[in-house]
Parts: C-alpha cells; sequence; structure tokens
C-alpha cells in the first residue's frame, strides 16, 4: 500500500507497506517513484530520511513483506522570483537601503498562488543586485506588511544591512505605527490588548485567540470617532501573523 504525496501526513512523508519480499529498498522505491532517482534515493538513505519499521537503514537492505517504509521527502523549494517591472512608490534609497511604500491589493513576496506580480518581483526588476541578499524567495526583504495593508516596507539593498535591520527590529528599536479604521465605536481612549495568538483550531489557514497560542500584545490609541466606526492609531509589540486583525476583532 502506497500513499501518494498529496495525501502525505505531514507535507512530503510518504509511508509505505511493501508488497514484496526480496530486492533491494533503494530499487523498489525507485520503482514505486519513477520521478525520483536512484540516486537521489541512495542520497535520502544515506542522511537517514528513509527508515524501515523505524529504524534507519541502508539502501542494498533487503525487504520483507509488510515492512513499513518510512519516505521523509525534504520540502520542495520555491522558484526565486523572477524580475517583473511595476511602478515602485520609493520614497527613501541610498547604497544600503531602500524604503518603499507599499500599496494594498499586492503581496509582499510570493506565496500560495501568487508568484508573480509581487514586490519581491518589483524589486528585483528594479534593483537586480538583490538576488541573494537574505532568503531567495524573499529578496532583500526586511518584514512583509499584508496583502491588503499599504505602509513603509523596508528593503536591505545589502547583507550587512539585512543583519542591522533585522536586529533593530528583534530588538524593537524600530518603532511600528499603524493606523486602523474598524467597525463600532471605542470608548477608552487608549489602551493595550494582551491575548495570545495561534492557529485557528477550526480553520487552520486562519489566526486566531487561543489560550496555547504565542503571546501577543497591541497597543491602541482612539484618533477620531466617525459614525459607526472609529480610526485608531495602532502599535504592536509583538508580531505575529495577522496581530492586529485579530487582536481587533
Amino acid at each position: 500500500m502506497v500513499t501518494s504525496p498529496r495525501d502525505a501526513q505531514p507535507p512530503h512523508l510518504l509511508t509505505i507497506i511493501s508488497d514484496r519480499s526480496g530486492g533491494r529498498l533503494d530499487k523498489y522505491l525507485a520503482s514505486l517513484y519513477p520521478n525520483l532517482s536512484r540516486s537521489y534515493l541512495q542520497k535520502l538513505i544515506v542522511e537517514g530520511r528513509v527508515t524501515v519499521n523505524g529504524k534507519a537503514t541502508r539502501s542494498n537492505q533487503q525487504l520483507s513483506e509488510g515492512d513499513r517504509i518510512t519516505l521523509a521527502l525534504p520540502p520542495t523549494p520555491s522558484p526565486r522570483p523572477t524580475p517583473v517591472p511595476m511602478p515602485l512608490d520609493i520614497v527613501y534609497e541610498d547604497q544600503d537601503i531602500l524604503v518603499l511604500d507599499k500599496p494594498p491589493g499586492i503581496s509582499t513576496h510570493p506565496g500560495s498562488g501568487q508568484q508573480e506580480h509581487t514586490l519581491a518581483n518589483a524589486l528585483l526588476a528594479h534593483c537586480p543586485s538583490l538576488d541573494g541578499v537574505g532568503d531567495p524567495e524573499r529578496p532583500g526583504i526586511v518584514h512583509r506588511l499584508d496583502k491588503d495593508t499599504s505602509g513603509l516596507l523596508m528593503v536591505a539593498k545589502t547583507e550587512n544591512a539585512l543583519g542591522r535591520l533585522s536586529s533593530q527590529l528583534k530588538s524593537r528599536s524600530v518603532t511600528k505605527r499603524y493606523v486602523a479604521l474598524v467597525k463600532g465605536r471605542i470608548e477608552q481612549p487608549e489602551g493595550a490588548i494582551e491575548a495570545p495568538i495561534g492557529r485557528n483550531p477550526r480553520h487552520r489557514k486562519k489566526m486566531a485567540i487561543v489560550g496555547e497560542g504565542k503571546d501577543a500584545v497591541t497597543r491602541y490609541k482612539v484618533l477620531k470617532h466617525l459614525d459607526g466606526y472609529t480610526l485608531l492609531e495602532v502599535a504592536p509589540e509583538t508580531g505575529r501573523t495577522h496581530q492586529i486583525r485579530v487582536h481587533l476583532a
């Protein structure tokens, strides 16, 4: 019995129950997965990514019917972003850093279902030397903003600048301020929301306030009351995914 890569749990983990006796492990796997070369499978075995009945093994191990084979494929790397010329609203640039005003409706970098027409693609077209700075999938990008969020985004043009900016973000010596329009009237002029954030147990692609989540703190100040809405200045003290949206909700 073979589980297909599409059904593997977790991603890239395949479990196979051998339906034959005799024969080498590497040959058996190559016959099941012709898209994987035998030399590649042998490399995975040497790296300990293949076990038989829960134990490390060798390429030439002889199989028995009913043996349980586990194959842990390394994640397939996402392709590097391709340069795509797009207009950028650059508010500052020198030889080390670049700061741009990100509009809403555009992703910061490629992700699921969005491989082109992101800021990463546009940045590579504007500054080809970014290729190789930091994460290949996020060239020079120090931090991200959600697709529907607008605001200033810092980009490092050198590894040294990337390290320094990342360190400043980590130490919170860089202050972030957001303006958010929320439905409803918030009476308290300012305050803090402290609630742990993690994966929504009912909707795993969404974030929510959950007891076992990571600590998260968001400070806010009322700027203006509008008809049925409140305009806020928001300062997240932590950087959890979708933190502002989750806390304000």
